[in-house]
């Protein structure tokens, strides 16, 4: 499968932000920026968080098996959420209270949104 301009601009270390989208209350956009606070997960990585593959005093096999949990749980809404036809992305937003999960549209993905947006 051949990557998305956003995982390849990942790769490359991509900053983001985030702000409020047009759509309404609740609906969220990230954009390429100096700041870091939105980290959008690859489409194809199945596995959101990293797994070691042996334990070390940093990473144990309580917190690999506990990450191995999350990463089905972030899998299935995920897959839920793609199938749904929404075009939004799993991410982690860094809010000033502390980071928190969100689906976001990534408008660089999107000709057309980036458009709506910027008013162009």
């Amino acid at each position: 499968m051949e990557a998305t301009m956003t995982e390849r601009k990942l790769e490359d270390g991509l900053k983001r932000d985030f702000t409020l989208a047009p759509e309404g209350p609740g609906h969220v956009i990230c954009f390429p920026s100096s700041v870091d606070a939105c980290l959008v997960f690859p489409v194809s990585e199945p596995e959101a968080f990293l797994v070691p593959r042996n334990s070390t005093p940093a990473n144990d096999e309580d917190l690999a098996e506990a990450t191995r949990r999350i990463n089905r749980i972030l899998s299935e809404v995920a897959e839920k959420r793609f199938a749904a036809g929404t075009g939004e992305r799993l991410s982690i937003l860094r809010t000033r209270r502390g980071p928190m999960f969100g689906w976001v549209r990534c408008v660089d993905d999107d000709p057309e949104t980036f458009e709506r947006v910027m008013g162009i």
